[in-house]
């Protein structure tokens, strides 16, 4: 994508609605003054036609140290996958 069609996404209708998150698997590795963490992330939400999903995501923060507080110096998201059927839902 390039920007134009990037921007023109953040303005168009949203194709999905999130309502929860989930967090596991945390790890933290310090190196005064930098720090990486990655967790995976689920997110809970539904499809504009009212259809269940979870996206699963591995996420990873860079981060530093400056004075007594933290800056995100970079972070990336991967896709691992999306559940189309959560347990609890109708196919």
């Amino acid at each position: 994508m390039g920007r134009a069609e990037v921007l023109a996404s953040y303005r168009a209708q949203p194709t999905m609605t999130f309502s929860a998150a989930d967090t596991s698997e945390l790890a933290v590795v310090s190196r005064d003054p930098f720090a990486v963490v990655s967790e995976r992330v689920g997110l809970h939400g539904k499809t504009r036609e009212g259809d269940p999903f979870i996206s699963t995501y591995r996420i990873t923060f860079v981060l530093e140290r400056r004075g007594a507080s933290w800056r995100v110096l970079n972070s990336h998201g991967s896709l691992i996958g999306i559940d189309k059927h959560p347990a609890g839902s109708k196919p």
